[in-house]
This record gives C-alpha cells, structure tokens and sequence, in this order.
C-alpha cells in the first residue's frame, strides 16, 4: 500500500455511524453508506489492500451532496474533493483491528482518487442503492392555525416525527440494517426497553436523506411547517389520522386502548399505559390469543391492512406488537387533538395560495 502523509486519530471519532447499506459491490462491499447522528452520514469506500490489511476511505457527506450522488448528478470523485481532508482507515482482517488517519486532501494520492466519471450507475449500483435512488424526497405541509403556545411548535414537529420513523422502519424491512434494527426493538422481547426507547432507535436508523427536514416555517395564525421528507410516509400518517378524526372510531379506539389498559392490570401486566419498561409475568394461552386479537382490532381501526404482516418479518412477539401500537397510537390521539382543535391540518398549508 502507497505510504501516506496522515496523522493518526481515535477510532472513537467514528462510533456515531453505523453502517446502513452497500452501494457497491464485487466480491464483497466496495462503497458503502454510513449513517451519521447528527446531520451528516458518510460514505466508506474500499481504496486499496496489502497481505495484512485493506484500506478505506471515509468521507462525510451532507443531505444534498449525498442526495445529488445517489441521484448521479454529481461523481465520487467531486464529494472527495469538496472536503479539505478525508479519513483513512486500514482494517486488519487477522485481528479485526482498525486504525484511523486524518489525511488532507492536498495529499490524497492520485492514485486513490476515482476516476472522473464516478457516478453511482445503475450498471455498477445495488438493489439497496437503486431503491434510495427511487425514493425521492418532497415537500410536505404541516398547516398551523388559531391560538398556539411555544410547546406546540416543539410538541407537534416531533409527535409528527415519531410516526414518521415508525413507518419508516416498517416501510424499510427489506434492508438488513432496518431489519436488525426492527428486530432488536420488536422482536421476540418480553419486557426491559421503554416505548421511549422505541421510537429513538425507530430515528436512528433513518439516514439523513430521508429525515424530516424543516424548509420553511410561517406562523402568522395561520401559517405551517414546510417540511421535506418521503411523501409516501407522510401519506400514511395523514390517512390514518383522518380515519382516526373519525367521532366512531376514535371513540372505539379510546374504547378499546381503556379496555386493554384494565385488561393487562386486572391480568398482572403493567406498563402499557405509559412510557415505562413493561413488566411480564407468566402469559397464558388465553391471555395470548387476546393479544393477537387485539392486535388485529387495532390495525383494523388504524387501516393497516399489510402491518400485521410486516411486523410478522422481524418475529415480533404478540406482546410487544401491541406495546408499539399503543404507544403509536397515544402518539397519534395527541396530533389529532390538535387537528380536532382546528389548529392542525396534515397535508395542506393555511396560508392562502401556498
């Protein structure tokens, strides 16, 4: 391997991205996307090998740039060049060790860098790349109207948020990370992780090219929040909560959330009407088959016609089905309370010709 100009730095510097998807392949992995926590992910491409070690390099990369290569507008070679200098990692196969290197882009070899026309093609892309490049973002109205205090603007963006990353992971099952993910969060479980829980790890597994990202905010009562993200998503969220504006079945919702709170009390079950760990004892067969039969009355209420399903993929367990769509749904009475007060409105401005 080509001796290289660098200066050696913690691998703690990279332990808030994970890995989500490989854009390409040949015998293995040769660029793949790393999702970031804050608002960058990074993209790691393989760049070189010796007897003892392969040689990558990781570039952070913002919403737009990453969004612009996926969409082959702009080249790998273009997203290297924009950083004043890049992360070098040699990962040695025999003992799973890696080391890091800061290395300025003035000093990136020329024989590292790729060719000049390095657009992600569909000749050369996976599946997994194909489908984020089908994905594309667009702008979506949160309409805001009539009397609101300051906790409503920080309440309703990130109840919004949370159904988004919840149909997000169900909508992404099809990828491996989603699906480790999903699988951690409700797989086979039966108590320990909070609701709370939930739905942080349901936001973190979603790459900044699809989170919810403010455009524009208006308020002059009325007003809204432009926000772009993924419409289909936002379409779910918007169709469930008319169902759910619904006096019939809301009024069967709230009927039916009551019932199931008494039901697990009066059972030794707890921790379904809040936001605690859930504490289990002992499940009989009776008791089960009530749980999937309330599993099934609530995603007959909500409309869910395919999340059954869906959550049937990741081995999710009767018990924690219905944890997450009682803490999904206490998520979603809040947001229509608000539609309910004329104050809200999914889907459509307020302001007069926007």
């Amino acid at each position: 391997m080509i001796k290289l100009k660098s200066k050696r730095i913690k691998a703690t510097h990279f332990s808030e991205y994970t890995w989500f998807a490989d854009l390409i392949e040949f015998e293995g992995p040769l660029l793949s996307l790393y999702r970031g926590s804050g608002y960058k992910d990074a993209l790691y491409f393989w760049l070189d090998n010796s007897e003892r070690a392969n040689r990558w390099c990781f570039v952070p990369v913002e919403r737009a740039d990453l969004d612009d290569y996926i969409a082959q507008r702009v080249t790998l070679s273009d997203l290297i060049l924009k950083n004043d200098e890049v992360v070098i990692c040699n990962h040695y196969a025999a003992t799973d060790r890696k080391n890091y290197n800061v290395l300025k882009i003035a000093d990136f070899p020329v024989e590292y860098r790729p060719d000049d026309d390095s657009y992600l093609y569909e000749e050369i892309a996976t599946q997994d790349a194909l489908n984020l490049r089908a994905e594309q973002t667009q702008s979506f109205m949160l309409g805001l109207d009539n009397q609101l205090f300051i906790d409503d603007l920080s309440i309703i963006p990130r109840i919004f948020q949370q159904l988004y990353c919840f149909h997000y992971g169900l909508a992404h099952l099809g990828m491996t990370s989603v699906r480790d993910v999903m699988g951690k969060l409700l797989g086979n479980w039966t108590g320990g992780a909070s609701a709370v829980n939930i739905f942080t790890g349901l936001k973190n597994i979603i790459p900044v090219i699809h989170r919810p990202q403010i455009a524009s905010l208006q308020f002059n009562s009325p007003g809204h929040i432009e926000l772009n993200l993924l419409p289909n998503l936002a379409l779910s969220i918007e169709q469930v909560a008319a169902r759910l504006s619904s006096p019939i079945r809301t009024k069967r919702a709230d009927a039916l959330y009551k019932n199931t709170y008494s039901y697990f009390k009066d059972n030794g079950l707890s921790g379904f009407d809040d936001e605690r760990g859930l504490e289990v004892r002992d499940i009989s067969p009776e008791t089960l088959e009530n749980i999937v039969q309330r599993v099934r009355i609530f995603f007959k209420c909500f409309g869910w016609t395919d999340y059954h399903s869906k959550f049937n993929l990741i081995d999710a367990h009767p018990l924690q089905q219905l944890r997450a769509v009682l803490a999904y749904y206490r998520r979603l009475k809040i947001l229509n309370q608000y539609i309910i007060d004329d104050k809200l409105e999914i889907g459509r401005s307020r302001v007069v010709g926007r």
